[in-house]
């Protein structure tokens, strides 16, 4: 995994505060995942997480920040040739623009679920009941797709800055002529930009672009880090209702993880990309995208290294977590690893 931040850059808004998620199951909304206060409190998880009182808790339920992001899924015709590109822009993107703190380039997975584990969904499997829809070459299975991680201040920096970004206009072209649907010969825009849809919606079923909820260890998310390691996990919720509960215990878990485990260094959390963020908005790709629901649940976790990941898996919380999800997705949950 590769990451390119603005040291400098200013911490997103911080989106109202929630009422937690409880252990109890207690189930939040489908779109902000709160549930009925007095349950819990950010105090309280600071506690858990292995501090006195809560006291000395750096993050608390209410560090959640509402921001807009491109969560990038690519079936590409040049796999390193696209990943290049992604590299240098990204370099760009938060260097130039000052509404773009972070980008994470994921590439291609390193690993991914196969359904050996138990709890676990093949990730490859498509179609009714899995997180991926069923696709036709020239598109990819989903374990040899590109994914990247993109973060703005909000979407008025995606749509003014980040567009307007002179070397942006010119990654564009080259980065659609790596769609595993791009025809030999091009396209001529505008004129036919009505082809060119289809073509965005087959290439990159899976892509959210749009609200988001992002939660870093302070002082240290910013760091640039070849050696990074990151998970994305995809939890595919029995109804609307359980991704609710599955957004509620992510973001509990997420709070105890940052405050209690070092090398621990940002949750990106994704909401099902039908329902979006309660009065930010929803999914803003083109309308047809066959992946597009309102149950499954996205997230992107990295540590420093491999080995940070591989502690924490074998930790009682993180087992104790695993446990929930797959009462929420009857083992719908499915893993891509990023060395």
């Amino acid at each position: 995994t590769a990451s390119a931040a603005e040291p400098s850059a200013e911490p997103a808004a911080k989106e109202a505060p929630a009422a937690p998620a409880t252990d109890d199951g207690a189930a939040p909304s489908a779109a902000t995942g709160a549930v009925p206060a007095a349950q819990d409190d950010a105090a309280q998880v600071g506690a858990e997480a292995g501090t006195e009182a809560g006291a000395a808790a750096v993050l608390a339920l209410d560090s959640w920040a509402t921001e807009y992001c491109v969560f990038g899924v690519l079936s590409s015709n040049d796999d390193q040739r696209v990943m290049e590109l992604y590299k240098q822009d990204g370099l760009l993107q938060v260097a130039e623009e000052r509404g773009a703190p972070r980008l994470t380039y994921l590439g291609l997975p390193s690993k991914h679920s196969d359904g050996n584990a138990e709890g676990k969904l093949d990730v490859n499997s498509t179609g009714e009941g899995c997180i991926f829809a069923a696709y036709e070459a020239p598109c990819k299975k989903p374990s040899e797709r590109v994914f990247w991680l993109a973060a703005f201040k909000d979407k008025g920096s995606y749509d003014e800055e980040h567009k307007a970004r002179p070397s942006n206009k010119a990654f564009v072209p080259q980065y659609m002529s790596c769609w595993a649907t791009w025809p030999e010969g091009g396209l001529k825009l505008p004129e036919q930009m009505k082809e060119m849809f289809p073509l965005a919606v087959a290439a990159q079923d899976g892509m959210y672009m749009g609200p988001y909820w992002h939660l870093e260890q302070i002082g240290r998310a910013n760091e640039s880090l070849d050696a990074m390691f990151s998970i994305v996990v995809f939890a595919k919720a029995r109804s609307a209702e359980d991704a609710g509960k599955v957004i509620g215990l992510i973001k509990h878990h997420a709070v105890r993880q940052l405050n209690s485990e070092p090398e621990a260094l940002r949750f990106s959390l994704i909401p099902p990309h039908r329902t979006g963020v309660e009065g930010h908005g929803a999914n803003c790709m083109p309308p047809g995208m066959a992946s597009d629901d309102d149950v499954t649940v996205t997230w992107v976790e990295s540590w420093t290294n491999r080995a940070a990941w591989e502690s924490h898996s074998g930790q009682d919380d993180a087992k104790a977590l695993e446990a929930r999800l797959s009462e929420a997705t009857n083992g719908r949950v499915a893993t891509l690893e990023f060395a």
